[in-house]
């Protein structure tokens, strides 16, 4: 990581061991058993935007200014990105399994 004083941008230019925004190495979590699913479909990106980051934001569970004032630590990102991904996988099975 950067010496002190050194400011990031985006939270995607600090290596947390197995590379940006791979935590499991530095914080030694579990992964959700999640497994990968096929698609046709491309979602876009922005290049500006740390999507991992803002994913709280953009679902409306936090307020893009409690990003940065203290409100949330990294460890309640990892476990409300945890959580929406979990939810997310839960809809889809339920979906699935009605057709």
């Amino acid at each position: 990581m950067g010496g002190a004083g050194t400011r990031y941008r985006h939270l995607s230019e600090i290596d947390l061991g197995g590379g940006p925004l791979d935590a499991a190495g530095f914080f030694r979590r579990r992964r959700a058993d999640l497994p990968p699913r096929r698609s046709d479909f491309v979602p876009a990106t922005g290049p500006n935007l740390n999507e991992f980051l803002f994913l709280p934001v953009a679902l409306g569970f936090w307020k893009q200014h409690e990003l940065w004032d203290g409100t949330y630590t990294l460890d309640d990102l990892l476990d409300i990105v945890e959580l929406i991904r979990i939810k997310r996988e839960n809809e889809y099975r339920a979906t699935e399994a009605r057709q």
